[in-house]
């Protein structure tokens, strides 16, 4: 294969606005289609979604490290599905994502450094399907590719892939439930596998309760354009190293957990606005070199953060 830099591949994912209705930005494990509705409950045989989105997250300390540091990502979305008859949908998911790391006197994470590393880029993309067996059931299937890395990073380096398999089950009008494996592999380490534990419930008319990803989201739709919320969940990035690193061709795994409350805008039937704000409540770093060896691990204080998205549904 010839070389070739991972921010050449994902630029034009990033100037395209990436493609699908992913509401798990990329790194989020695990990922699963956008929605998994049954094929048959569609209005329409295509959905599609264009979406844009930011976050920044506020400086904060390294615990057990000299420095401080903050956060700020841009990402977008494309997804489009098709109801290719009464039983069957298909789907692709395209999501890419910009982090910006600006670190500050942290000298002992990859030495003699002060600013280990800054802008990762990542994009994933996922083919899927849905298929309903009967009037209850139905089962989904689809693949992961993702591409994590800084800009020089070479391509055949910053690779995963996966796939993911499971079954759903509609108990009313207002409970649906789903149930499944994801495993997929990761850069220097071995291959890791999640539950999907899907749950969609209209508690009544007003507040409803949804599982995605590693994590959930509580809303009450307190008028007609607007729904307030609170989430959590469990978020997981991985980014390959370039030759020019300090640590060549080394690892950086960034997992959190955020907790957020916001509110969602829906001015007319295809747009919605969400904004966003809470606590990082949990962050821990893990640096690997080339050979999957652990060089460093250090966590950071709990810190604030904001976020804004806008989607278009049509």
């Amino acid at each position: 294969m010839s070389r070739c830099h991972v921010g050449m591949v994902l630029a034009s994912f990033v100037l395209m606005g990436s493609a699908v209705a992913q509401e798990a930005a990329p790194g989020v494990a695990p990922t699963t289609p956008t929605t998994l509705t049954r094929p048959d409950d569609a209005k329409s045989p295509w959905v599609v979604s264009l979406s844009g989105a930011g976050t920044h997250q506020f400086s904060t300390d390294l615990r057990g490290n000299p420095g401080s540091y903050q956060v700020s990502r841009l990402s977008s979305g494309v997804g489009v599905g098709y109801r290719l008859n009464d039983d069957l949908r298909l789907t692709l998911d395209v999501g890419s994502e910009v982090s910006w790391y600006d670190f500050d006197n942290a000298t002992t994470v990859l030495p003699p450094s002060a600013k280990p590393f800054h802008v990762m880029y990542d994009t994933t993309i996922n083919p899927g399907a849905v298929y309903s067996i009967d009037k209850e059931w139905f089962v989904f299937v689809g693949g992961i590719l993702q591409l994590s890395g800084e800009r020089e990073a070479d391509v055949g380096d910053s690779f995963t892939g996966g796939g993911f398999i499971g079954a759903g089950y509609k108990v009313d009008e207002n409970l649906t439930l789903s149930f499944g494996l994801l495993a997929k592999t990761s850069l220097e380490d071995d291959v890791e596998a999640f539950p999907i534990i899907g749950v969609n419930w209209k508690i009544t008319e007003k507040l409803r309760f949804a599982t995605r990803g590693l994590g959930a989201t509580l809303s009450l739709k307190v008028s007609e354009p607007f729904t307030l919320f609170i989430e959590a969940f469990y978020e997981s990035r991985e980014f390959r190293l370039s030759d020019e690193s300090f640590l060549r061709k080394g690892v950086v795994r960034d997992r959190q957990i955020p907790v957020a409350v916001g509110v969602t805008w829906l001015p007319v039937p295809n747009f919605s606005l969400t904004v966003r704000g809470g606590v990082v409540a949990y962050q821990q770093f893990d640096i690997l070199n080339q050979d999957g060896n652990r060089q460093n691990r250090f966590r950071s204080a709990p810190t604030g953060f904001v976020g804004i998205k806008g989607e278009f549904r049509f």
